[in-house]
């Protein structure tokens, strides 16, 4: 069976649909594909499975299915965007720290942190009182620093990732 997955025909199935997007794609009245009825049923199952294409189907007494009708998803078609679709936008993550988060984190890297006491200490005091905008000022060039240390970052990061 799954020699029958076949990603050109999954392809031209969901640009098929799209093309007749928001209707439903008949299959006894269209016999484009139909030379090709078990393959064009095993995929658009898969299809279906993923959420790509809403199907119909027949179902025998045997166990066999047929399609009665497909038609894609928007799911299918912002899978076919190049850009990823209104899908991609709309899965955009924002991530906010307040300030006490952000001061908490960068006095526990202190704490942890090989250097003088009272220099350590000093450093901490200066951040818990840090205004907000001077800490977002911090916060950014932290950031530069860490993409530009790129070479040592891209392997601390692959270890944390695996260790989530």
């Amino acid at each position: 069976m799954a020699s029958l997955i076949e990603r050109a025909l999954q392809r031209e199935l969901l640009e098929y649909l799209a093309d007749k997007y928001p209707n439903a794609l008949c299959f006894d009245e269209d016999d484009r594909f139909g030379g090709k009825a078990n393959d064009v049923l095993v995929n658009l199952y898969y299809l279906h499975e993923h959420g790509l294409v809403e199907c119909k189907y027949a179902e025998f007494f045997d166990g066999n299915k047929e399609v009665i009708d497909a038609k894609i998803t928007a799911k299918g078609i912002d899978f076919l965007a190049d850009d990823g679709g209104l899908g991609a936008i709309l899965r955009v993550m924002t991530v906010r720290f307040d300030e006490s988060t952000i001061k908490q984190l960068l006095v526990a890297k202190i704490d942890a942190a090989d250097a003088e006491p009272s220099a350590k200490e000093e450093l901490k005091q200066s951040i818990r009182k840090m205004p907000g905008n001077m800490l977002e000022k911090l916060m950014e060039k932290t950031l530069e620093a860490g993409l530009g240390s790129l070479p040592q970052l891209v392997p601390w990061l692959s270890h944390v990732v695996h260790h989530l």
